[in-house]
């Protein structure tokens, strides 16, 4: 029995190369994008109010408790406003990018 080393009948699109594993690869890096993606969001979240907190530690020592009030609502602005700003410089990506991918090299706008 002679084996044809071009005979790809029992063979799967993954183990010949061809475009179903590219598809495969090309989903893992957007899923790995978008997981760096939702932890860059949680740390702009989750930042300001720590380092108001750090900061309002340091403040009760001499002024009062109280300082820890508007503290906490300056982390927590500051830290929707960090994390608006995120999205929006995302969402700005996403949309050049996007833009970018309909024209070809010989289509014109």
């Amino acid at each position: 029995m002679k084996i044809d080393p071009y005979d790809v009948r029992g063979a799967h699109a993954s183990q010949m190369g061809g475009p179903d594993s590219q598809n495969r690869l090309q989903d893992g890096i957007h899923i790995l994008r978008n997981i760096s993606m939702l932890g860059q969001l949680g740390l702009s979240l989750i930042m300001p109010v720590l380092l108001c907190m750090f900061a309002c530690s340091y403040l009760s020592r001499r002024f009062g408790i109280w300082v820890y009030i508007p503290g906490f609502i300056l982390g927590i602005g500051a830290g929707f406003m960090t994390a608006y700003k995120v999205y929006l410089s995302v969402i700005r990506k996403n949309t050049s990018k996007q833009s970018r991918d309909g024209i070809g090299f010989n289509q014109h706008l």
